[in-house]
């Protein structure tokens, strides 16, 4: 880790996560374990029947969901649970590279103990899936192959909260954005010609229904919503002062203005359960050069913000806010 991080707040990160992310395990497991792998699995099995399965996903996805099929119920979660899981250790490995053990070990607690990451986990989600796929284009040079990934999953799970992220895409990785257009595009040329037309028709006017309702879509009854919607005037004010805070932050600089979207796309999203906020990882290292200070206070206390107090959209204000690079006067010229 980075001096000035010091371990001894690693350590009290992982203390609170470890903690907080156990009682989150303990409350969440009974009620929603596999839930959404076993959605995934569903889909594929109404493929495989010859239904159409309704979903905010398009109708690819049911098309990638068919190596679920042949598991049972229980089997399809544990595989999407250990999937994550192996992200997770990998890119604990990648993130710490050169550090001390003790402070690898603390990391992986910390990780493992991020409370959106445990629900991901528990719901067998695919935000993790996501993140990874992001992985190349934020951490490497600027390069055709390094979007291929991010291509993959937005034809599959073209989220929202990726909305700002893309246009940071466009403003520092312009090669990679080529490549995730060229694959996504390809990818759905092929989704049109294995499910139609109409299929992409009826996904399309679902996501837009739902969209419009604000509040409206289904999950909403299961996992607290805790973005900006449904709006209000005021809410719309200020969601709006984040998108433009957001692309001012992010063409005056790469690392505040990549921690700057994925916040922003967060709290600007029609939905955003407590699993999707696992994509704040992906954003640790580059804030962390910026503004060791806050990312320290706001690592210490994202548990508690988002599960006791869904707080994601006060947290995600000072989080946009510590990204904004203010001005300071220059120093007096000593005598």
């Amino acid at each position: 880790m980075a001096p000035w991080l010091g371990r001894p707040t690693l350590f009290a990160i992982a203390a609170m996560n470890a903690v907080t992310g156990i009682a989150t395990a303990v409350v969440l497991a009974p009620l929603a374990w596999g839930q959404d792998a076993n959605f995934y699995r569903g889909c594929g099995v109404a493929l495989s029947s010859g239904k159409a399965c309704e979903s905010l996903y398009p109708p690819l996805t049911s098309y990638a969901a068919l190596p679920l099929v042949p598991l049972s119920p229980a089997l399809a979660a544990l595989a999407m649970s250990m999937i994550g899981a192996a992200l997770l250790a990998l890119g604990v490995w990648l993130e710490t590279k050169g550090c001390a053990r003790v402070d690898r070990a603390l990391t992986a607690i910390a990780v493992f103990g991020f409370a959106p990451v445990v629900f991901e986990l528990i719901l067998g989600q695919v935000t993790l899936l996501i993140a990874a796929s992001l992985y190349p284009v934020v951490r490497r040079r600027d390069g055709y192959r390094n979007g291929l990934a991010f291509g993959v999953a937005l034809a599959l799970a073209p989220k929202p909260m990726l909305a700002l992220v893309v246009v940071w895409i466009l403003v520092w990785r312009r090669r990679a954005l080529a490549g995730t257009v060229a694959v996504a595009a390809a990818l759905t040329l092929a989704g049109l010609f294995l499910a139609g037309p109409a299929a992409y028709a009826d996904w399309a006017s679902g996501v837009l229904g739902a969209g419009a309702r604000g509040a409206g879509i289904s999950e909403l009854a299961l996992h607290a919503n805790q973005s900006l919607w449904p709006m209000t005037a005021a809410k719309a004010l200020l969601a709006g002062l984040v998108v433009l805070v957001t692309l001012y932050v992010t063409v005056r600089d790469a690392d505040r203005g990549l921690a700057a979207a994925v916040v922003g796309g967060l709290l600007v999203a029609p939905y955003t359960g407590l699993y999707a906020i696992s994509i704040l990882l992906l954003v640790v290292q580059p804030a962390v050069r910026v503004a060791p200070r806050a990312v320290r206070l706001l690592a210490l206390t994202a548990n508690l913000c988002f599960v006791f107090l869904s707080a994601l959209v006060a947290w995600g204000c000072v989080a946009i806010a510590s990204m904004v690079p203010w001005r300071r006067r220059a120093p007096a010229a000593s005598p």
